[in-house]
């Protein structure tokens, strides 16, 4: 709706899951803090080809 901001998981769709892992994976291994690691269910999904709006599938149908 008009108004609305999108959620943050509809902007990871938009961005793309597997260009979001690609950027923690590289935050976290210049960081080596756990709380830059990306979390296991992002993985999942690149790894199931789930990569948001690109593939069709991600936190949301597309």
């Amino acid at each position: 709706p008009a108004g609305r901001l999108p959620s943050a998981l509809r902007i990871d769709d938009l961005t793309g899951v597997d260009i979001l892992l690609h950027a923690a994976d590289n935050i976290y291994t210049e960081s080596q803090d756990e709380k830059f690691a990306a979390p296991e269910q992002m993985r999942r999904m690149v790894d199931a080809g789930d990569i948001g709006r690109k593939s069709g599938q991600g936190f949301y149908e597309h």
